[in-house]
């Protein structure tokens, strides 16, 4: 494995990094009165639009990386002391192409679409899109590099649009009140302009952005400090009402409760929420997956606003399928609970409680989170949970870093130790180690890992699918980028060791395959992966092809497709017999209609079949199917419905799996009037209980309303 690490860390250092672009500035002039969009649609700018910033060289990173964008883009910035105002004026070379779907707010992120993202601590590090879409639906989100968006971000501003006959032009205005940034008369803001347009697709940013450079908030450009921010401290509360009839294992019955939400911002950047018998009715539904057959435990996304908001804060610069400190959905059913977020100065905190409910072994949680930013893009950061169960007692505390090393190069490191106390064990512990060396270039893109995690390491609220292992990886990939018809292709390479502490092989990992990305939104990906793997106590050996291809080309009809050929190993082999390799194929599908703009028919199909060693007769056999229907009546009413059906068949002679067959249907109607003030009404799964149980069934109603001052 050292070898093998040393040889690709040659390769990486052979490739230099390119420069930083130099940074441009923004000016961002103090208006009389606020912008109306009717004075940017004329010939020649009337009213605010004569006073406001004019943005205009919007340059591709995708399709062309570079090139000007292929309509023209002019974006307006102003302010007053309340507000921050960017108006886009677009124009199309085919106006009747843009694609602006009538969707709920978020789901524009494969429309048309202009917005502002704005670092108002310029800490290069962090930063809060809004965006929105020719149809006057918006979206925002929560960034934090490298590329973690959390869409679970709301914040209340106001928007326009309008067609026009060669594009459509949008206002937005976003109080101060509804961001964050440093105290002080001063203020010094970065900020990236967006334009993409969806068919191509093409994205469009000012400054311009390269694939050189890791990371997308160091290349914003900087606005000119301005001190008229009137933000402040403010308070919300949105109490909710909810009404629920369940039937179903350990839910039969109907219940009403009340509850709220609150929240404070203490010196306009430091956040307490509160949250009291919160209701966790299924508005969001998980996402199929295949739960057959699988060695290790499935991850299934959080789904709760409330552990959603701010979650990146509490995430560790290492997190990753080997170790994931804090985990929300450990936290199954909680009666109340509490969080503080937010930045004081170059300290990023970040802390959370909660009871739990669920279960006879009631748990209180805590987690917290300190960090510190220093020169030059470094990070350091301590990091403690604590979970308390009865007899049972988990805590963990580690401690992190990440340096920058250039423009392209980064490097994270991790340690983490636990202690446990249980009827079993009184008193054990163990520790774990991840550090990873990143290069993301225009061409060569690498990661070189390596963990150690040890025997005794337990993390109640973390997801650490295995322990009593130590791992090295390294994954490679190269990239021509000739642009227009071929926006990128090129080989990828992984290759992956683990071993136990006793220095004994467990597995190890190859996989070869080629990838790229055409015009218009089609992605094809090919891969043959050759897998060892010890699985209690037998060594096999197994192999897979896969080919995906992804298109988005048709503004009606976009879908994926996958196919995975080859053998697998039988995780869940019958009591008494061994674990051995078979036939396997896999296959998914996945399409989106979009009969008109406001109506949209998703079809999901996850196949997956496992014969007996030398083609017999066949071990399992998971089908998984789902169809959502999605329709957006006003820009605050909707409907969906989602059917569910899964059919699990088996050989008990080779699979201890019991089959399965069921069939669920969820229903929603949403009346969304504004974030936190809403109506909903529903059927579906009720929200407790582990996602692999039978579920119980629930009609519920929830009402909330968010009072703002």
């Amino acid at each position: 494995m050292s070898a093998v690490l040393a040889s690709s860390m040659t390769l990486l250092l052979a490739a230099a990094p390119a420069l930083a672009p130099a940074e441009p500035v923004a000016a961002l002039p103090l208006l009389p009165r606020p912008p109306v969009l009717e004075e940017f649609l004329g010939a020649a700018p009337q009213g605010m639009a004569a006073l406001m910033a004019r943005v205009d060289d919007f340059r591709q990173s995708e399709p062309s990386e570079g090139q000007p964008a292929s309509g023209r883009t002019a974006a307006y910035l102003g302010r007053d002391a309340g507000h921050l105002y960017v108006v886009f004026v677009v124009s199309d070379p085919e106006p009747a192409a843009i694609r602006a779907r009538f969707t709920r707010r978020d789901g524009i992120f494969e429309d048309d679409r202009v917005g502002v993202w704005l670092d108002t601590f310029a800490d290069q590090r962090h930063a809060l899109g809004f965006l929105v879409n020719p149809r006057n639906v918006q979206g925002d989100f929560a960034y934090t590099d490298p590329d973690v968006y959390d869409v679970s971000f709301d914040a209340l501003w106001d928007s326009r649009t309008v067609l026009t006959p060669d594009g459509y032009a949008a206002w937005l205005s976003i109080p101060f009140r509804s961001l964050r940034f440093p105290p002080g008369a001063e203020q010094r803001w970065r900020v990236l302009l967006e334009r993409t347009v969806a068919r191509r697709p093409e994205y469009g940013y000012w400054p311009a952005l390269s694939s050189s450079v890791g990371g997308r908030t160091r290349q914003f450009g900087r606005l000119e400090a301005f001190a008229e921010a009137a933000g402040g401290a403010s308070a919300q509360v949105a109490p909710f009402a909810s009404f629920r009839s369940a039937r179903g294992p350990g839910a039969a019955g109907s219940a009403a409760d009340v509850g709220f939400d609150a929240k404070a911002v203490l010196r306009g950047n430091v956040v307490v929420d509160a949250t009291v018998n919160p209701d966790f009715s299924q508005v969001e539904s998980d996402e199929p997956q295949v739960l057959a057959n699988q060695r290790f435990e499935v991850l299934f996304p959080e789904k709760r606003p409330f552990f959603l908001e701010n979650a990146p804060m509490f995430r560790t610069l290492t997190d990753g399928e080997r170790v994931q400190l804090f985990f929300t959905r450990r936290i199954v059913e909680p009666g109340a609970g509490g969080r503080l977020t937010g930045q004081l100065g170059p300290w990023t905190v970040a802390g959370l409680g909660a009871d739990d409910r669920h279960g006879e072994a009631r748990a209180t949680d805590a987690v917290a989170v300190v960090r510190r930013s220093l020169p030059a893009r470094a990070d350091v950061g301590l990091f403690a949970s604590v979970r308390d169960a009865g007899p049972t007692r988990n805590a963990v505390a580690a401690a992190e870093a990440r340096l920058t090393l250039g423009p392209s190069w980064w490097a994270a490191a991790l340690l983490a130790a636990s202690r446990t106390r249980d009827d079993a064990r009184p008193d054990a512990g163990g520790t774990a180690f991840q550090a990873e060396l990143h290069r993301d270039g225009a061409h060569l893109s690498a990661r070189t890992r390596l963990a150690a995690i040890g025997p005794g390491f337990r993390d109640d609220l973390g997801f650490v699918p295995r322990t009593d292992v130590r791992v090295g990886d390294q994954t490679l990939r190269w990239l021509w980028r000739p642009g227009a018809a071929v926006v990128f292709h090129g080989p990828h390479l992984t290759l992956e060791r683990v071993l136990d502490h006793a220095g004994r092989g467990l597995d190890a990992t190859a996989a070869f395959g080629y990838e790229a990305r055409l015009a218009g939104a089609n992605d094809l990906f090919l891969e043959r992966r050759e897998q060892g793997e010890t699985f209690r106590g037998v060594h096999l050996r197994a192999g897979t092809t896969t080919v995906r291809w992804t298109s988005a080309t048709l503004p009606r009809l976009s879908g994926t497709g996958a196919l995975t050929l080859g053998t697998a190993v039988n995780h869940d082999p019958a009591a008494g017999t061994p674990p051995a390799v078979g036939r396997t194929w896999e296959a998914t599908l996945g399409l989106t209609v979009r009969p008109a703009d406001a109506l949209k028919l998703d079809q999901t199909l996850l196949l997956t079949r496992l014969d007996a060693p030398g083609g017999g007769a066949r071990v399992l056999e998971d089908r998984v199917w789902r169809s959502t229907l999605s329709a957006q009546l006003t820009h605050a009413l909707s409907l969906r419905v989602i059917l569910d059906h899964r059919r699990l068949r088996t050989d008990p002679r080779r699979s201890a799996l019991v089959p399965d067959r069921r069939s669920t249907a969820d229903l929603l109607l949403a009346y969304e009037i504004r974030p936190a003030t809403a109506l909903y009404v529903g059927y579906g799964r009720a929200a407790a209980g582990d996602a692999t149980d039978a579920p119980a069934r629930q009609l519920f109603v929830k009402a909330s309303y968010l009072f703002r001052r």
